[in-house]
C-alpha cells in the first residue's frame, strides 16, 4: 500500500464539524462511502478506480480514528497543532513579503531583493518542515510509531524550542517502550511547562521505572509542595507495589518541609547568624 505523504483533515473529508457526535460521524461515513460503492465504479477506467479505492481507504481510516474516543483525542491534538503551524507560517511569510515590497518601493531593489529572497527561502524551509510534520502525523495515524519517532527526533533537532515536538517525542518513545528516552524528552518539555502537574506525574513515573530515585524524589516533592499531596501519596503507593525495595528510598519524602516553610527557616537562620551578640 502506498504510504500517505500528506496530512488529511478527517472532519473535512467526512464533511462534518470537529464537534460532531459519534452518530453524526457514522452517518457521514455511510453517506460518503456510498459514493465509492463497487457497483458505481465498474464503468470507470483503472486509474479512476484506483483513485476511488484510495479515497475509500482514507474514509475508512477517518471513521476508525474518529469513532474511537482515544484515537480521536490524539488526532484532535495533532490536528490543532497542524492548523496552528499553518496559520503561523502563512502570517510570517505575508509579513516578510510586505516588508520586502515596501523596501522595493522606498529603498531600492538590491536591499529589498535580498530580504525578499530570504523570505522565500524561509518560506520554503517552513513548507519542508510542514511536509515532514504531516508525514509524521500520517505515520502515527497508520500506527507506524517507530518511523514517526525517528522523524520526531529529526524535527526536534530542527526546532528545539518547539514544545509540541518534545511532547510528541516523549509520547512516541513511551509507546515504543523506550522509557529512558521518554523520560529525557519529557524533562526537556518540562522546561517549557514547569507547572503542569500531569507532566510532573508522568515524569516521576518514568524516572521510577528506570530506577532514577533522585529525580523521582524531586517530582514527588514538587507535587507535595504545590498542593498535589493526594496524587503524590497515590503514586508512592503504586511505587511500593511495583518495586518495594526502590520505593523504600522514597519513604522520607512526606517528612520533607514545604518549600515555603523551608525558605522561612533559611531566612531565619541567616538573620540569626547576622544578628549582633548580646552584651
Amino acid at each position: 500500500m502506498k504510504e500517505s505523504q500528506s496530512w488529511t483533515d478527517y472532519y473535512a473529508l467526512l464533511g462534518i464539524p470537529p464537534t460532531a457526535t459519534r452518530e453524526e460521524i457514522r452517518s457521514a461515513y455511510r453517506r460518503r462511502a456510498r459514493e465509492y460503492h463497487p457497483d458505481k465504479l465498474q464503468a470507470l477506467d483503472a486509474s479512476r478506480r484506483e483513485e476511488a479505492a484510495e479515497q475509500m481507504r482514507l474514509l475508512n481510516q477517518a471513521y476508525q480514528t474518529l469513532s474511537d474516543p482515544t484515537r480521536r483525542a490524539e488526532y484532535d491534538r495533532l490536528r490543532q497543532e497542524m492548523l496552528s503551524q499553518q496559520t503561523a507560517s502563512r502570517k510570517q511569510f505575508q509579513r516578510r513579503f510586505w516588508i520586502a515590497l515596501g523596501l522595493i518601493l522606498g529603498v531600492g531593489l538590491l536591499a529589498a531583493g535580498g530580504i525578499l529572497g530570504r523570505a522565500v527561502w524561509q518560506e520554503r524551509q517552513a513548507q519542508r518542515y510542514q511536509k515532514q510534520f504531516q508525514r509524521m502525523q500520517a505515520l502515527i495515524e497508520s500506527d507506524r510509531i517507530a518511523s514517526a519517532y525517528r522523524l520526531a527526533i529529526d524535527l526536534s533537532h530542527q526546532r528545539p524550542e518547539d514544545p509540541q515536538l518534545w511532547d510528541l517525542r516523549w509520547r512516541l518513545a513511551y509507546r515504543l517502550g523506550r522509557t529512558r528516552d521518554a523520560a529525557e524528552a519529557l524533562a526537556v518539555l518540562l522546561r517549557f511547562q514547569p507547572t503542569n502537574p500531569s507532566l510532573r506525574i508522568a515524569h516521576a513515573q518514568l524516572r521510577f521505572a528506570i530506577g532514577d530515585v533522585e529525580r523521582t524524589r524531586e517530582e514527588l516533592l514538587w507535587l507535595i509542595q504545590n498542593g498535589a499531596l493526594e496524587q503524590a501519596a497515590t503514586m508512592l503507593a503504586e511505587f511500593r507495589r511495583l518495586n518495594p525495595l526502590l520505593a523504600e528510598r522514597l519513604e522520607g519524602v512526606f517528612q520533607a518541609p514545604p518549600a515555603e516553610e523551608t525558605s522561612q527557616r533559611q531566612a531565619g537562620s541567616e538573620a540569626a547568624s547576622t544578628a549582633p551578640e548580646p552584651r
